[in-house]
């Protein structure tokens, strides 16, 4: 192996074959380098490409490039997220006993520490909205916070709110709340939220009934003790006399040989670092899971459909829960929320927008290596359909999800009364249609055409790369070349609806798959035959933007001339996130298509 291949810098006097083993070595040093391999890459596979008649897959030119992305992939794969701490866990690793968590400017958690994760169920990308508090209460710890995302420094406040617990928001107390913002030097800055609420081990009732033979009343007097409870809230929440709570105090101190209160408490704290671990494991709690509540998006609770294979199916409800449905497929970048603006302008029209969640993303069980993935995905979306009283309904479909309504249209026909497509990726009929595509894009789906046995390796280093971003940094990267999507993602309500969804599926370890599935069937099938199966008795509506990275105005032009039964409208100001730019655009199509 050449010292460009160890240091995972290229030389000027390699091969382009070379050339893209050391970056691949390169990205495996640091995954945010991935992009420098888009180049070498299609220098390597655009002759090759322009040269065949075939669909594919191609002969590379070098046999073990394969190899080398397989050993990125599974180097990525055991790597750490990042060699350094997130500035978000070194801010929350003093906190051990009492909960806290890191906010966003989107007002969702970037972090949270284990007592957090035990008391609130917070974690990881959940809206600030989950906290289980009352309304008037949570709106101050937003405005807050918000507050402190304004200020020209970084600030604190100290709130005084009143909290519950997961899986008992009912049984609210007050707790303390220090809010400060954080700048750090690399990355956006978020609040660090520390509160006074305690988390009391399971293992550390049984350390003090064994080591001090405290009774369990006793131990639930401490308990409130520690929460900074007085005497008379104590005795309210137990439904005790004031009395009866004094004589347990004074036992308390007799026994654990202690002069006061304070004395009392830090006992307490002292015995919660030698309580057994093991048993601080927290009892499974049934919850519902939600999307939104942040800065803008309302909290949404995720539906499920039990599919008779076992397999279970989540959507969300956007707009009018009763409202005339439409059914929406947000594309694999999961955008299965629209702008808050959107949604609430779909409410007002009457309109049920089902946002369906496709296998292997989120809550959805990814599908079995052999099943159909097209014709199963159809016969979910039916399902869902049929569980909220849809017997026929418009569709809006995202980038290749054109693919699932045609298959929808051919196994369940008369159902769908039109498509709306937003920025669909359209059949890649012609040589020059790659050439015209942005370089992320061409990267993929040439890939997905022509060496789909290394597509999945692709897709599992394009994730570690896109883990490594600030929120919505990898799809900035993705649609560079698009100056309208750039500007769009400025937005706060853009934003935080596109990360409702992208965001998740990061997290997610079927994603990889998942994703490898999605692009590869788009090309294992004809294009053209789906495509003709959305011919039918129904309208059908595509909307671009004119910076569409997949589809630029020349391809779309010619396949308005290859699909004259296709309505085609191409809208200025807008790229690949059409719908995030022009959904009112979309709304007024679908609220003509609910009435057929």
């Amino acid at each position: 192996m050449n010292k460009a291949t160890v240091t995972g810098q290229p030389s000027d006097g390699d091969c382009i074959e070379d050339r893209i083993v050391s970056r691949i070595y390169g990205v495996a040093l640091d995954p945010l380098s991935y992009g420098d391999l888009l180049d070498d890459w299609e220098e390597l596979i655009a002759p090759v490409r322009q040269g065949t008649g075939r669909e594919g897959p191609l002969r590379l030119p070098r046999a073990d490039l394969g190899l080398h992305f397989r050993r990125l992939a599974d180097f990525l794969d055991h790597a750490e997220r990042d060699d350094r701490p997130r500035p978000e866990d070194e801010a929350l690793a003093p906190y051990r006993r009492v909960a806290a968590f890191c906010v966003t400017r989107l007002l969702q958690t970037s972090a949270a520490n284990d007592v957090a994760r035990e008391i609130y169920g917070l974690d990881r990308g959940v809206a600030l909205a989950g906290l289980p508090m009352v309304a008037e209460d949570l709106q101050e710890l937003r405005e807050r916070i918000l507050e402190l995302f304004s200020a020209a420094t970084d600030e604190s406040r100290l709130l005084r709110l009143h909290v519950g617990e997961r899986g008992a928001p009912d049984e609210t107390r007050a707790i303390l709340f220090r809010l400060r913002r954080v700048t750090p030097d690399i990355g956006e800055p978020f609040v660090l939220v520390v509160t006074s609420h305690l988390r009391w081990p399971a293992g550390l009732s049984e350390a003090l009934a064994r080591s001090f033979g405290l009774t369990a009343s006793e131990i639930e007097v401490l308990r409130g003790l520690t929460q900074s409870q007085s005497p008379r809230e104590i005795a309210d929440r137990r439904e005790r006399s004031v009395e009866t709570v004094r004589a347990q105090i004074k036992s308390l101190l007799q026994k654990t040989e202690t002069r006061s209160q304070g004395d009392l408490v830090r006992l307490a704290l002292s015995a919660m670092d030698v309580a057994d671990p093991i048993s601080e494991t927290p009892a499974t709690v049934p919850r519902t899971r939600w999307s939104g509540g942040g800065a803008t998006l309302k909290r949404l609770p995720f539906r499920t459909l039990r599919r008779p294979d076992g397999r279970q199916v989540d959507y969300l409800l956007l707009g009018c829960p009763q409202g005339k449905p439409v059914v929406y497929l947000g594309s694999f970048l999961n955008l299965l929320r629209w702008p808050a603006a959107a949604e609430a302008e779909a409410g007002r029209r009457g309109l049920k927008i089902i946002s369906v969640i496709r296998p292997g993303y989120m809550g959805s069980t990814p599908l079995p290596v052999d099943a159909p993935r097209l014709e199963t995905v159809a016969a979910d979306i039916a399902a869902i359909a049929d569980a909220e009283g849809a017997r026929r309904f418009p569709i809006v479909v995202l980038g290749q999800d054109a693919n699932y309504a045609s298959t929808l249209n051919g196994l369940f026909p008369g159902r769908i009364t039109g498509v709306v497509g937003c920025a669909a990726t359209l059949p890649v009929d012609y040589a020059n249609d790659f050439e015209g595509m942005g370089r992320w894009h061409r990267f993929i789906y040439s890939s997905a055409r022509y060496t789909p046995n290394l597509l999945p390796f692709m897709i599992r280093a394009a994730l570690a790369m896109a883990r490594r971003t600030d929120e919505g940094d990898f799809l900035r990267t993705v649609l560079a070349e698009s100056p309208c999507d750039q500007a769009l993602m400025r937005e706060t309500e853009v934003l935080e609806a596109i990360l409702a969804g992208t965001e998740e599926i990061l997290k997610c370890p079927a994603t990889p798959r998942a994703l490898a599935d999605e692009f590869r069937f788009r090309y294992q099938r004809g294009s053209d035959r789906l495509m003709q199966n959305l011919r039918g008795n129904f309208p059908v509506h595509m909307l671009h933007g004119a910076e569409d990275l997949h589809s630029r105005p020349e391809t779309v032009a010619q396949r308005a001339r290859d699909y004259p039964w296709v309505r085609f409208e191409q809208l200025e100001g807008a790229g690949s996130l059409v719908l995030f730019r022009h959904w009112d655009r979309v709304l007024d199509l679908v609220t003509v298509l609910t009435k057929k």
